[in-house]
């Protein structure tokens, strides 16, 4: 009975991890120039950006530079109305002298639209 009761909760732990990368999707893209995120800005160079989608409505996107800086922003799915893009790509606005990340669009026709710190 021990022995049934250790495979289904590995079972479940494999299952857990499986669903968990799932809602994970990570690119990385290069950045000419410094970018701003809320209120952190990422110097030039190459950033990771994870999605991290949760059990809610929520979206957390984390930005990773090679530099060791990291931001997290809250983001809005955008419809495929929306996206023209095919192929991974970030929009940046301009604000004052500063780039701020506006969209990150992803492969699969999927974007996020950060939420924007006033």
């Amino acid at each position: 009975m021990k022995k049934l009761a250790m495979l289904c909760a590995a079972a479940i732990v494999l299952c857990s991890a499986a669903v968990a990368q799932n809602l994970n999707e990570r690119v990385t893209v290069r950045f000419a120039t410094p970018v701003m995120v809320g209120e952190t800005k990422l110097p030039a160079g190459a950033c990771d950006i994870q999605i991290v989608r949760g059990s809610s409505d929520n979206t957390i996107i984390v930005f990773r530079s090679e530099g060791g800086i990291t931001a997290a922003a809250l983001a809005n799915h955008v419809s495929a109305e929306v996206v023209e893009s095919a192929a991974t790509s970030v929009v940046l606005n301009r604000r004052g002298n500063d780039l701020h990340l506006y969209r990150v669009v992803l492969a699969d026709h999927v974007a996020y639209e950060l939420n924007q710190v006033d």
